[in-house]
């Protein structure tokens, strides 16, 4: 692999802040090589089939009792986080930046950060030093998408930022403003404000761009085509899941700075999908429950002043299925045997993270939420509460198959639960 490292930014809701722990994915997730992650996962799977007799039982994931000790900690904003509730991870932003291309590959370690207010940090974990980086021109409002696109050879690479701010009132959330800009570390061409690692340039600033041509939505899909140079955002509609007039998918030349749609369709993934050049496919999750790993090919999405077919996804791979749904009822008095209470259990994927290491390895981080709903058969009444929240780490590759196709190894899987601790980014 590339990468050694994975690294996860967890809250904790006691001391409210935001530390980053850097996980050792090659020792906790990952074999030596992939005949062996074969073998034991076959070895496995047989065990738990009982010797082919009887029922099959689920197989086993470790628990991960411990995360290695935070190497930094980062502050929510307090003016639009006070309360640290249940979705104010919203308001924060954290990319993962490699630094000039070129370099050989070598282990990425700056990680910006974001607040709601718009103020941003740049730690470099390899030198436990804090760069200033100018703030954003304004607020970034609700779950911002960052793409960090790779400059030429030997040159920093440009941070795009979008996202979409509700407009007045607050509480109508079918009405967005968009704002899309970029901070350009290698300076665009201009010497003057050239590379932060060489000293921070104090007219080195965030650019406004044109908003993508669409109406009210949110950004559903995410990903970057052509090597980096075209931006694609698909959008969902905020009030049905039909794709309405204005809404579809959208293509930004990083270049020519000019959007054009691509069609009234969404990209075929849930969330942000990625570009693997040893693969030559985009990878992602399903947009169907429990949204398993899948391939397309996106390759003909970005096609300048035409429409595109819609993609469709190649390959799918189970890669975690959450505990199945429990239902248990109950006659409350047996003169009124109608009356049930009715207890649901069922688990709900809250996160989806994909972590590319390189050589085909991917680190896969899925947050999952239990909701228990309680109901009387004689009301329509409900009541669903949070009951309890499961994180797992899955390692996989995904490698070459027979005729061309791609096949998906499972290494090992962790799980783990600390209390008053959840992660909010992967990177």
């Amino acid at each position: 692999m590339n990468r050694r490292f994975v690294n996860l930014v967890v809250a904790n809701y006691r001391s409210k802040m935001l530390a980053l722990h850097r996980v050792d994915v090659s020792k906790h997730l990952f074999y030596p090589s992939t005949a062996e992650a074969e073998a034991a996962h076959a070895k496995e799977k047989e065990n738990n089939n009982g010797g082919g007799g009887g029922k099959p039982k689920p197989l086993r994931i470790e628990r991960l009792r411990r995360l290695p000790a935070p190497i930094t900690g980062f502050e929510s904003s307090p003016t639009t986080n006070p309360n640290w509730g249940f979705g104010s991870w919203r308001e924060d932003m954290f990319v993962l930046l490699h630094g000039p291309s070129g370099r050989g590959g070598g282990e990425p370690g700056r990680i910006l950060h974001a607040n709601g207010d718009g103020h941003v940090t740049l730690y470099d974990a390899d030198s436990h030093s804090v760069i200033s980086v100018p703030d954003l021109t304004e607020p970034k409002g609700d779950t911002p998408i960052p793409f960090a696109i790779a400059g030429a050879a030997g040159e920093e690479e440009s941070l795009y930022v979008m996202r979409s701010v509700p407009k007045e009132p607050a509480y109508n959330n079918n009405k967005c403003s968009l704002n899309f800009e970029v901070l350009d570390f290698g300076g665009g061409g201009d010497s003057s404000r050239r590379s932060y690692c060489l000293g921070h340039r104090s007219n080195l600033q965030w650019q406004p761009l044109p908003p993508p041509p669409m109406v009210d939505g949110r950004f559903a899909i995410s990903t970057v085509l052509d090597g980096g140079r075209v931006i694609c955002v698909s959008v969902r509609s905020p009030c049905l899941s039909s794709v309405r007039d204005g809404d579809g998918t959208f293509c930004f030349d990083t270049a020519r700075r000019k959007w054009w749609r691509s069609g009234d369709w969404r990209l075929p993934f849930e969330g942000m999908c990625e570009y693997v050049p040893e693969l030559g496919t985009w990878l992602g999750f399903s947009p169907v429950h429990p949204h398993h790993l899948c391939a397309a090919d996106l390759s003909g999405v970005a096609m300048a002043g035409c429409r595109a077919e819609e993609p469709a996804l190649q390959h799918v791979w189970e890669d975690f299925n959450p505990p199945p749904v429990e239902e248990t009822s109950l006659v409350l008095n047996k003169r009124f045997p109608g009356i049930v209470h009715t207890t649901r259990v069922h688990w709900e994927a809250c996160q989806l993270h994909l972590a590319n290491l390189g050589s085909g390895r991917f680190c896969i981080a899925k947050v999952f939420r239990a909701e228990e709903t309680i109901s009387l058969s004689c009301s329509f009444d409900e009541f669903p509460t949070t009951k309890d929240i499961l994180t797992v780490l899955i390692g996989v590759e995904v490698v070459r198959g027979g005729e061309g196709g791609l096949r998906m190894v499972k290494h090992k899987s962790k799980r783990f639960k600390f209390p008053g601790n959840r992660i909010k980014w992967v990177l």
